[in-house]
């Protein structure tokens, strides 16, 4: 099966985020036509457990065979397609790949679209974002892309407002005004779970739900 054929197979069979590859200088791109697994970066926990029943079916349709590399963190999946440790990733929304890559000045290039899972906000102490007190805490993820999304949530809800609320990678900087005086933190999405205990509001994303405790039925908050 050529590249072309089994990019397109898995991405009529796998509706996971965005499937990104190496530009054509690649070893990935190398490997892709390759008769070796097609190795597939995935963030561990509900993304690969969604990627395994895809991985079964597509061999069964398609033949073709995969193997899925588990990450825990956000950056790696990207550094290591770059470096050619993987063929592709499926992981990510286009705006956090396009930061990557204007920030590391990675040669990677989207090659599927599918869907984004919502972004949630959860607490233990409000059943409302409405129900936020002033100087409330609100954990918020540090990478551009992320952040920008959870301010632009915010801003839509009314909880604060922003200079453009339609710049995707929006900071802590262009919030014009915060009635509430919430007091933002800004973490790497994987260490914002253990701040749930004390924060008023934390956006979780569903790659770290497992380490928080928490299911999409208990958000208070979803996108």
């Amino acid at each position: 099966m050529s590249a072309f054929k089994r990019l397109v197979a898995i991405t009529l069979t796998a509706s996971v985020f965005m499937l990104a590859g190496c530009s054509g200088n690649g070893e990935g791109s190398q490997r892709f036509s390759q008769a070796e697994p097609l190795r597939i970066g995935t963030m561990a926990g509900p993304e690969t457990e969604l990627l395994q029943v895809v991985q079964a079916k597509l061999e069964k349709e398609t033949g073709l065979k995969s193997e899925l590399v588990q990450f825990g963190d956000y950056e790696s999946p990207n550094l290591v397609l770059s470096q050619g440790g993987i063929d592709v990733n499926a992981y990510q929304h286009k705006p956090y790949l396009d930061t990557m890559v204007e920030e590391r000045g990675l040669k990677l290039v989207p090659v599927a679209k599918t869907f984004v899972y919502p972004m949630m906000a959860y607490s233990r102490t409000i059943k409302s974002v409405y129900d936020l007190e002033e100087h409330a805490e609100v954990v918020i993820p540090s990478d551009r892309s992320n952040l920008g999304r959870a301010l632009i949530l915010l801003d839509y809800l009314g909880i604060i407002n922003l200079e453009d609320n339609t710049k995707l990678n929006a900071t802590l900087g262009d919030i014009i005004d915060n009635p509430r005086h919430l007091d933002f933190l800004t973490l790497e999405a994987k260490q914002i779970p253990k701040t749930l205990s004390h924060a008023d509001l934390a956006f979780i994303s569903r790659d770290y739900e497992a380490s928080a405790d928490v299911t999409p039925d208990m958000a208070v908050l979803v996108e």
